[in-house]
């Protein structure tokens, strides 16, 4: 779509996958979030997906420029969220949650669509972990319960 991608992550050794699902420039989380959270930072990024939460979510709203929007689809950071009104009303930012429990099958349908086609990248194969079947599933799940899995695991019936 021509935008210029950065992903953070806590992991230097995840920067070569994340450049290969699509990042232009890898960000440590200290380049995102450095201990303080100010209520107006420099306008860094026109959009956010945040899967964390708490005071990294915070940051990165405080970061956006202005009419952006940040989605937030996790809170493995915790689920308080310590910011002020000011990227709200002085840069019209917005904070879209993301509903994945009550979400209307015709909406999850028109997404997975999108997913499928035009938003589909083109080494999504690169990005299966393992493929295991359904008799072996159980052997695989501590796996993604542990948060040792990237990538995709794929169940064949």
């Amino acid at each position: 779509r021509g935008y210029q991608n950065e992903a953070s992550t806590g992991k230097a050794t995840e920067s070569e996958y994340l450049k290969n699902l699509g990042a232009n420039e890898i960000l440590s989380r200290e380049d995102v979030y450095d201990g303080k959270i100010k209520a107006l930072g420099k306008q860094k990024w026109a959009a956010a997906v945040d899967s964390t939460g708490g005071e990294i979510l915070a940051s990165v709203i405080s970061q956006i420029q202005y009419g952006g929007a940040v989605a937030a689809c996790g809170l493995t950071a915790g689920t308080k969220l310590p910011t002020t009104v000011f990227p709200f009303i002085l840069r019209g930012v917005d904070l879209l949650g993301v509903d994945s429990v009550y979400c209307p099958m015709e909406t999850r349908a028109k997404t997975w669509e999108r997913l499928s086609t035009d938003f589909k990248p083109t080494n999504l194969d690169d990005f299966i972990q393992q493929e295991v079947t359904l008799q072996e599933l159980p052997d695989a799940l501590p796996t993604l319960l542990e948060g040792k899995a990237r990538g995709r695991i794929i169940v064949k019936l």
